[in-house]
């Protein structure tokens, strides 16, 4: 059986972790793009290129994707996408005609949109930096929320915001 997979970012448990688990049978070959295509914390994976990795596949019976990357670039980059919707319609667009041309078996899944409670995510940092701006910005009476918020960005942080 041939299955072609696109991890939904570069982390090991998403890229090495599937392919440890392929390996066990040693009926299946398993496909997979280059990890730098993919996203991971602070980068977008290289969307053009895993189409074009998709569309020089050889015959395969599955293929197995996240349309998080394929759209938004990634899963931490669907949280804080700057591409327009018609930019992602047209790679969604663009993803059915390929998978259509290689008639095979899709499984294509997307992750639930969460918010971290986490006081130290590197991933939200940014996020809370504008919404600790906005928040002062339109002089929200609410002062206790800006300095919640202020007490969970770093120090350096906290002098962008002076």
């Amino acid at each position: 059986m041939n299955i072609a997979f696109i991890p939904i970012d570069n982390r090991p448990v998403c890229y090495t972790l599937p392919e440890q688990i392929a390996a066990v049978d040693g009926n299946i070959n398993f496909f997979m793009p280059e990890r730098e295509w993919l996203g991971d914390l602070t980068k977008y994976a290289k969307v053009e290129k895993l189409f074009e990795w998709l569309k020089a596949l050889p015959e395969v019976d599955a293929i197995i994707l996240p349309l998080d990357t394929v759209a938004y670039g990634g899963l931490i980059s669907s949280r804080r996408c700057p591409q327009s919707l018609e930019v992602i319609k047209e790679r969604v667009e663009r993803l059915k005609e390929i998978l259509h041309e290689k008639k095979a078996q899709v499984y294509a899944f997307s992750s639930i949109m969460r918010i971290s409670n986490n006081n130290v995510n590197e991933e939200e940092k940014k996020y809370l930096i504008i919404h600790t701006v906005w928040i002062n910005s339109e002089q929200c009476a609410k002062m206790k929320f800006r300095l919640i918020f202020l007490r969970i960005i770093s120090q350096q942080e906290k002098e962008i915001l002076k």
